[in-house]
């Protein structure tokens, strides 16, 4: 695994590390700030040995391309994927995806603390989550994995 920028850092001359959010196997998930557009952005920071060849890597950055022409409002947005150089293994870029930020963390984190939530927040999330697999089948696309945090909930 790579060594992850450290917070504070910027990356590709336009995502400003301000928090780690969590770790997992895959990547470190940042909140960063988009300096181009002004706006607070997740951004993951794929880990190096995910792709053992470069072919991996290029078919996990068409995928996320794919999906980022994918809208739903009840889902996340993929702002960018892209390669960059950080840190001591900066001969080899790392991968990184700038995404919008969710609306269900503290969901997420409650239900994995083993903590009590209101029905209400409850159900409002599952018909978000609902309405955004339905959207995402109807453009074609099959999820592989969904968390609360990729789901965006809309007011109203």
């Amino acid at each position: 695994m790579s060594t992850p920028p450290s917070i504070g850092e910027t990356i590709a001359g336009r995502y400003e590390l301000r928090a780690l959010l969590r770790e997992c196997a895959s990547r470190h998930v940042f909140r960063a700030f988009d300096l181009d557009v002004e706006v607070e952005v997740a951004f993951w920071w794929m880990h190096q040995s995910l792709f053992a060849e470069d072919t991996e890597r290029l078919a996990f950055e068409r995928r996320v391309l794919e999906l980022k022409a994918l809208k739903h409002p009840h889902l996340i947005r993929i702002f960018d994927v892209g390669r960059c150089a950080q840190g001591p293994e900066a001969a080899q870029a790392n991968s990184f995806v700038a995404l919008q930020l969710g609306t269900s963390a503290d969901l997420e984190q409650g239900l994995h603390a083993g903590v009590p939530t209101e029905d209400g927040n409850f159900l409002r999330y599952a018909e978000g989550l609902i309405a955004a697999v339905q959207g995402a089948h109807e453009a074609g696309k099959v999820h592989g994995f969904l968390t609360p945090s990729d789901v965006v909930e809309v007011a109203g």
